[in-house]
C-alpha cells in the first residue's frame, strides 16, 4: 500500500504523521519505505537520526520532480508499504502521489484557514480519482484540541461535509508535545520516555486505523 500525506498549507502535521506511520508499519514487521518528497527534508532527517542513534532503521529516500515520478512505482514495489511525505501546496510531487497512491491522508488543524484550503485539496483529489479510481482519500483532523468544550472540530467537520471527494475520518489526533519531540529525536511517540499512560495506544489507534481499514478494503 502506498500512503501519501498531502496538504495545501504548511503546519498541518504531515511529517509527524508520515514518520510515525512509517515507524509503526516497520516495527510491525512490514517492509516499509519512507519517501521524502518535501525539499525541506524533515522526514529523511528523522530516518537518518534513527540510524545515527542505532534505533531500528526505517528505509528512507528523498525524491523530487521527474526523479520522483520516474522511480516511485519501481521503489514502492519492493516494499509492503510506502509512505510519502509531500511538500505543502500544489506541486508535481503531489500530483504524482495522487496518481500512484492507494490511500491519501490530508491532515488539517480544525481551524478556519486550514478548513478553507481543503476545498483546493478536494478539487485535486476529485481530479485524481478520474485517473486513479482506487484511491482512498481521507481528511484527518490533526493537532486537535483535547478540551471537550472546544467546538472548532465540530464546526470544521460540518464544513467539510460539502467535500465531493474527501472522506472525513472519524478519528482525530490531539496536539501533544510528545509528537513533536519524537520527530526531532528520530523516534516514534510511543517510544518517548515518560509518555503519559494511554497516549501511545491512542496514537497507534489514530494513525493506523485509516491505513489498516483501507488495506483490508483493497484486498
Amino acid at each position: 500500500m502506498i500512503v501519501a500525506m498531502i496538504a495545501e498549507k504548511g503546519g498541518a502535521g504531515k511529517t509527524v504523521l508520515a514518520t510515525g506511520l512509517a515507524g509503526m508499519r516497520s516495527s510491525a514487521g512490514n517492509r516499509t519505505l519512507l519517501i521524502d518528497a518535501d525539499r525541506q527534508g524533515s522526514s529523511h532527517y528523522w530516518a537518518q537520526t534513527r540510524s545515527e542513534l542505532r534505533l531500528p532503521p526505517v528505509d528512507s529516500t528523498s525524491l523530487y520532480g521527474e526523479a520522483f515520478a520516474r522511480q516511485i512505482a519501481a521503489l514502492s514495489s519492493r516494499y509492503d508499504d510506502a509512505v510519502i511525505d509531500t511538500g505543502a501546496g500544489d506541486s508535481a510531487e503531489m500530483e504524482t502521489a495522487l496518481r500512484t497512491a492507494g490511500c491519501v491522508i490530508a491532515p488539517l488543524q480544525p481551524a478556519g484557514v486550514d478548513v478553507w484550503t481543503m476545498g483546493l485539496v478536494d478539487v485535486r483529489v476529485a481530479a485524481a480519482l478520474e485517473r486513479n479510481p482506487g484511491l482512498r482519500p481521507w481528511a484527518l483532523f490533526n493537532r486537535a484540541s483535547a478540551n471537550p468544550r472546544n467546538r472548532d472540530e465540530a464546526e470544521a467537520r460540518a464544513a467539510l461535509q460539502g467535500c465531493a471527494a474527501l472522506r472525513v475520518a472519524d478519528i482525530r489526533i490531539c496536539d501533544r508535545v510528545a509528537f513533536r519531540r519524537a520527530l526531532t529525536a528520530g523516534r516514534r511517540c510511543t517510544s518517548i520516555r515518560r509518555a503519559p499512560a494511554g497516549r501511545g495506544r491512542r496514537w497507534r489507534r489514530c494513525t493506523s486505523s485509516p491505513l489498516e481499514n483501507l488495506t483490508r478494503t483493497a484486498e
